[in-house]
């Protein structure tokens, strides 16, 4: 009952995650004003729930994630320095994917793998591996999205076909995949659902109603 609309306590992050990890994602584009706050939970580990008159302790990892330099941040005034100091106890530095080239083939095969095991579980034949001459040209490209990039030019090469410069998004579509696609049908939780993570087998079964729905409709 603290705000307009809440009917049962909800705990937040950090209340969820005590005794585990709770993970920062972009922490660099966290406003000020809740920079305080969380220098402040960090700092005397507790939290206080909205409307609540008590602190709750909680004891937990902190991870943050940023692509942002927040040592230049913090000396310009657009990042805490408290904060920045509370955060940075062990500073891990991940290079941009084109100055380890040569993970590429461990993460296609990591894309795709998971690509497949989604189509499977929608009931659609798995893609091919990209060949030799793909990941060739894959390694001659320096992407600036990093692996989001790679992610996206696998999905789409995986569809419809090597057939142009990874950055380019004209890719013409090819037949044999949209006939593919479009005889796939069925909405059954079975064993190659279950077998997924949770999250992959949310998006395998969504896939799975929405061909069903659009075939039924047309």
């Amino acid at each position: 009952g603290a705000f307009t609309g809440a009917v049962s306590d909800r705990p937040g992050a950090f209340l969820a995650a005590d005794g585990g990890t709770v993970f920062l994602d972009e922490v660099g584009e966290l406003p000020i004003d809740m920079q305080a706050k969380l220098l402040r939970v960090i700092e005397h580990r507790e939290v206080k729930a909205v409307g609540s008159d008590r602190t709750v302790p909680v004891d937990v990892r902190v991870l943050a994630a940023t692509n942002r330099n927040l040592a230049k941040a913090a000396e310009s005034g657009e990042f805490r320095q408290d904060l920045y100091y509370r955060l940075a106890v062990v500073v891990v530095r991940i290079p941009p994917l084109r100055n380890r080239i040569e993970d590429l083939p461990f993460l296609i095969d990591h894309i795709q793998s998971e690509l497949n095991r989604r189509r499977q579980a929608g009931g659609r034949p798995t893609h091919p591996p990209l060949g030799e001459q793909a990941v060739a040209t894959l390694s001659r490209y320096d992407f600036p999205g990093n692996v989001r990039e790679l992610r996206n030019i696998v999905e789409r090469w995986s569809v419809l076909g090597a057939s142009a410069a990874p950055g380019d998004p004209a890719v013409s579509s090819r037949t044999d995949a949209a006939v593919a696609d479009a005889g796939a049908d069925g909405a059954v939780v079975d064993d190659a659902l279950v077998a997924l993570p949770y999250h992959e087998a949310k998006e395998a079964w969504i896939e799975r109603f929405e061909r069903a729905y659009v075939n039924r409709a047309l």
